[in-house]
């Protein structure tokens, strides 16, 4: 596994960064998304949330794998970009999306309507790549 450097946690930990999840479509064909990220330091994993039956959910649990791409909203030429195995869950994952909210939107409840199951995905970075213009 390869670590995120401590250098670039602020973009999911102290941040509230939306990412771009890369999943594969059954024909190989590349399936992105715009979600919330968050960082989960206990395990090393890059954390996000979603719902049954979206797409990226499918294809996590299908291919076992993706990639997530995170800029920094302050320098969008700084961002920190993670591939490797995605490991799907709904355990913990409704409580999970209320803490998220708080994150991203300053509310004590997701606001929107929930459809499906929830579930968590964690993204476990075996290959990390990013760039910072100041060094």
């Amino acid at each position: 596994m390869s670590e995120l450097p401590d250098r670039w946690i602020d973009l999911i930990v102290e941040k509230p960064v939306i990412g771009v999840l890369t999943t594969y479509q059954p024909d190989g064909e590349a399936h992105l998304s715009a979600l919330w990220v968050d960082y989960d330091e206990d395990r090393d994993v890059i954390h996000m949330n979603s719902e049954r039956p979206r797409v990226k959910v499918a294809n996590a649990e299908r291919e076992g794998r993706g990639a997530v791409l995170l800029m920094d909203p302050d320098n969008p030429y700084r961002w920190v970009s993670a591939n490797g195995p995605i490991e799907v869950t709904e355990e913990g994952a409704r409580e999970d999306i209320d803490r998220l909210a708080g994150k991203f939107m300053g509310v004590d409840e997701y606001p929107n309507p929930i459809q499906g199951a929830r579930v968590i995905m964690r993204l476990e970075p075996e290959t990390v790549r990013m760039y910072d213009p100041e060094g």
